[in-house]
């Protein structure tokens, strides 16, 4: 979703870019394609973090470093790829 052609006056032409020019105050992207099973634990830790009182920067962060702390999915191809853009503080709940 943060993959995209690159034009000088833009910058990068992304999924993600299009969500924010039409009006998404955050989004979370990806730099690379990602695995599937990963995602979802990472969004589950996510919105499980937001309802504790995170903000959503944060959320993501401690959500990628308990992927860290996982056996067996420490490599950064894991958790590494998720990029928090916008406003930290919008409420998602």
């Amino acid at each position: 979703t943060e993959s995209g052609d690159y034009f000088y006056s833009e910058g990068r032409m992304s999924l993600r870019k299009a969500f924010q020019i039409a009006g998404a105050k955050s989004v979370i992207s990806t730099q690379w394609p990602v695995s599937d099973k990963i995602a979802s634990l990472i969004m589950v830790d996510f919105v499980t973090n937001l309802k504790k009182g995170q903000n959503a920067s944060d959320s993501l962060r401690n959500a990628q470093l308990n992927i860290l702390q996982t056996k067996g999915y420490n490599n950064p191809f894991f958790w590494g790829g998720y990029l928090f853009n916008g406003n930290p503080n919008v409420k998602f709940l």
